[in-house]
């Protein structure tokens, strides 16, 4: 709910100062103070991959809302140094970084999790083992209903399966542009914008991570993976887009009167 409601913060507040994003004090700072507060709740909670997905989709809203780019430079030159203390501070987190390097020194404990998904990947071939036929959900991958369910699909519906689940996930996400485009209203276009990222950016980064192209980051794959808080939030967020796009112009039909015939 925290990234939903700082994109509605964000498509707000943007809106309204729209003539003075180009201000520090008006412009970047606040909106640094507000992503600031929500990471640190966050953080408490060992939610660093929610952290990362925030920063990206605050980036992008306020450079795409008018912004100056030098500040967001400056954020991420702030921010680089900042992940990279997180990640030395838990041993849990080093621990992936080494897995995602080489997760071949240690198969059989932080090496574990990524091998066994390659795994599932590479028995679903091209047309899969077919579907409830998966063995690495059973005995082998940890956290298959969540994080990794990625892989099952792989596994159980092969490559095929994988290429349409991802440009399903595209489709999603570029039709979201093109309502955030067609938008009639500053704030209807910024939200929309923001959820299209929000929900982009967190199915690249499950996938990405299942197949072993970035560290692990524990973030769910939106709409498949197990979890009553993210399939609500997510299911919200695709409503108040598909709200949006009722109000594009694309929607819009002139009334036209129809003139009667005398006599």
């Amino acid at each position: 709910m925290a990234k939903l409601a700082l994109i509605f913060y964000l498509a707000h507040s943007a809106t309204k100062k729209e003539d003075r994003l180009h201000e520090f004090k008006y412009g970047y700072l606040p909106y640094m103070v507000v992503l600031i507060f929500l990471l640190s709740l966050m953080l408490a909670q060992r939610d660093l991959g929610g952290c990362v997905t925030m920063v990206m989709v605050t980036g992008t809203m306020l450079l795409v809302a008018g912004s100056r780019i030098r500040y967001l430079f400056m954020s991420a030159a702030t921010m680089v140094p900042l992940l990279v203390f997180f990640i030395l501070q838990e041993d849990y987190r080093r621990k992936r970084i080494m897995a995602f390097l080489d997760p071949w020194k240690d198969p059989q404990n932080t090496g574990f999790q990524i091998i066994q998904s390659w795994l599932g990947f590479g028995a679903g071939g091209i047309k899969g083992q077919g579907l409830g036929e998966g063995m690495q959900k059973l005995f082998f991958l940890p956290e298959a209903h969540t994080d990794f369910i990625f892989s099952v699909v792989g596994e159980e519906l092969g490559f095929v399966a994988v290429v349409i689940v991802i440009t399903m996930y595209l489709a999603v996400v570029l039709l979201g542009l093109r309502i955030a485009i067609r938008s009639e209203d500053g704030f209807g276009r910024l939200t929309a914008f923001g959820i299209s990222m929000l929900f982009g950016l967190q199915a690249f980064a499950n996938m990405a991570v299942v197949m072993g192209m970035v560290p692990n980051k524990g973030l769910a794959l939106p709409l498949v993976s197990y979890g009553g808080s993210s399939l609500l939030c997510n299911l919200f967020a695709l409503g108040v887009l598909l709200n949006i796009s009722s109000f594009t112009h694309a929607n819009t039909v002139p009334i036209k009167r129809v003139k009667g015939k005398k006599g």
